[in-house]
């Protein structure tokens, strides 16, 4: 099922995000800390809602594990530059 930038909610996320940051290059302050902290409060809003108990530690890990690759992704690292 293919979605319109409107409608897709990584999109609309990407864009306030990047709303803020378009702000701190304007030389107003941004908190960092508190976009990242928020954006985590709605993912384990998410998690709660959306996913049985039992499934929640396991949404919980795999979520995790995608936040350290898409990282690792837009920094440009591969795994060998990653493992010691």
């Amino acid at each position: 099922m293919a979605h319109t930038e409107a409608e897709c909610l990584h999109c609309a996320i990407n864009k306030l995000v990047e709303q803020r940051c378009e702000s701190a290059q304007r030389g107003q302050k941004i908190d960092v800390t508190d976009i990242a902290a928020n954006i985590a409060e709605s993912l384990a809003d998410l998690i709660v809602r959306a996913a049985p108990p039992e499934e929640q530690g396991k949404l919980l890990a795999y979520t995790i594990a995608n936040l350290g690759e898409m990282i690792l992704q837009k920094v440009g690292a591969t795994v060998s530059e990653t493992t010691h």
